[in-house]
């Protein structure tokens, strides 16, 4: 019987009940329509050493290794939960890829990639709602029996991650850049402005409009070369704070202590574990926290619960079981930041950020 065949009678088919029901009535199939032998898959097979190892339900073995792990979850399992281990398994196991599913589900990683696991995920398989030609053609890319012993699945799956990081990656760095940007990029916009328009913007003017914040008057006339950020005015945050987004800070004041940064980042960072010194006893009282929508606090006893995707970078202040995800952008941070000084009873004003 043909993969496509396969597929299109598990489509059919009742959703499996439990763990053990997808292991037979998907997994096995498949492999079996994919060159695998019975004998060559190994069931509830003892990975990742002896400390911190355990079984994981299917290993492929090819004379002389272990070629891929295939961890099987219940349908509906949330897999976010089971990531750091599998790729840990597989890890130390040296296999080329591996593969979480809860059946109509499947995430494939490179687990020997130098990135935080879920970051090594360069596939998603959705049995029931991909087209079954795609279906078929990246399973037998990445999980056939000649592809893993060829080397292909591993090469063609590592290009495969260049994609998705190529398609994640770049949107969002240039989010933080239109958050936080710098020098270079508001003189670009500016003097393109200039060539098209032939308005004679400041640097505060196009860093605003960068940031669809309002756009403030100019502060002095603008010159074909324009004003060097270093010398313009700070932009007013909506707190009174002044901030340079295009700058980088150079220390945080707080409670009439001086504590030296180099970014926004930084500071955030040093504000967190300021405050978290100041309250030892009572911090989790930061998960009581929120703000208006356009900031909005991302603060969680598991860092997997932050940002809309859970793969935000984040903060542990002094390892307090407390993780807040990070923000580069000055106001973002300014404004989270008076949120929790009022809410543990302190001055907004008693915080600044400085530039020199």
């Amino acid at each position: 019987m043909s993969l496509q065949e396969r597929l299109e009678i598990i489509r059919s088919s009742p959703a499996p009940r439990n763990e053990e029901s997808a292991k037979f009535q998907i997994l096995a199939p498949i492999l079996q329509s994919l060159g695998w032998d019975p004998s060559e898959v190994l069931l509830e097979y003892s990975a990742g050493g002896k400390r911190s190892g355990g079984r994981i339900d299917m290993a492929l073995k090819l004379p002389g290794r272990i070629v891929a792990l295939i961890e099987a979850k219940s349908p509906g399992t949330n897999l976010n939960d089971h990531v750091d281990q599998v790729i840990g398994y597989a890890h130390h196991e040296g296999v080329d890829v591996c593969i979480l599913t809860n059946g109509p589900e499947w995430w494939m990683y490179l687990p020997r990639e130098r990135d935080r696991p879920p970051k090594r995920r360069f596939a998603v398989l959705r049995l029931m709602d991909d087209s079954i030609e795609e279906l078929a053609a990246n399973l037998t890319t990445f999980l056939s029996r000649d592809a893993l012993a060829s080397g292909s699945a591993e090469k063609h799956a590592k290009t495969r991650l260049e994609e998705v990081r190529l398609n994640t990656e770049v949107p969002h760095i240039w989010t933080r850049m239109l958050e936080e940007p710098d020098a270079e990029l508001v003189e670009l916009v500016r003097k393109r402005v200039d060539e098209k328009t032939h308005l004679q913007l400041s640097t505060e003017q196009v860093a605003a409009a960068l940031q669809r914040s309002p756009i403030p008057s100019a502060t002095a006339p603008a010159s074909s070369g324009g004003p060097s950020p270093a010398s313009a005015a700070p932009v007013a945050s909506p707190s009174g704070q002044s901030w340079v987004p295009w700058e980088k800070p150079t220390a945080i004041m707080l409670w009439g202590q001086r504590h030296p940064v180099s970014t926004h980042v930084g500071a955030y960072r040093k504000f967190l574990d300021l405050l978290h010194d100041r309250h030892p006893d009572d911090f989790d009282r930061a998960l009581e926290v929120s703000l208006p929508n356009r900031w909005v606090l991302h603060v969680a006893r598991d860092p997997k619960e932050l940002g809309r995707s859970g793969e935000r970078e984040h903060h542990e202040p002094r390892k307090s079981g407390i993780f807040f995800t990070e923000h580069s952008h000055p106001k973002a941070g300014k404004e989270i930041a008076t949120a929790l000084l009022e809410h543990f009873g302190h001055d907004p004003s008693d915080f600044k950020v400085l530039y020199e």
